[in-house]
């Protein structure tokens, strides 16, 4: 069985722009089936929650 290195990378609010598409893709992907029976994991809440994080200092 072969396994891909997995990479992690830092990025600070200034690229959330450039980036913003992929997070939410995979939130989606990732809670997919939360999202279906969950409000709270609605990806426009997620969204939301992003937003306060981004805007707060630090």
């Amino acid at each position: 069985m072969s396994v891909d290195p997995m990479t992690t990378e830092y990025h600070t609010v200034d690229r959330l722009p450039e980036i913003r598409s992929v997070i939410l893709d995979v939130y989606s992907e990732v809670y997919a089936q939360d999202i279906a029976t969950d409000p709270f994991f609605a990806l426009e809440r997620f969204e939301e929650r992003l937003e306060g994080h981004t805007s707060a200092a630090g």
